[in-house]
């Protein structure tokens, strides 16, 4: 259980962001009613579904997660 609990922890990065887009992104936060933290993963995870998508990533033996993806 111990060793699950490692693999899901979430890792930390830092963004910097100019001023005027921060007043941008805090404003769409509360217009979705999302602490900014989640609304920024929000954005990656679904640009990284997009991109998947639009380059067939998905087929791609080398990608990161693939062979979670095969039928068992």
């Amino acid at each position: 259980m111990e060793e699950n609990q490692k693999n899901n922890k979430s890792e930390i990065i830092s963004v910097r962001l100019d001023t005027l887009t921060k007043e941008k992104l805090a404003f769409i936060c509360e217009l979705e009613y999302r602490p900014m933290a989640l609304q920024i993963r929000k954005i990656i995870e679904d640009y990284i579904k997009n991109y998947e998508n639009k380059c067939n990533l998905l087929n791609n033996p080398y990608y990161p997660g693939y062979s979670d993806l095969l039928p068992l």
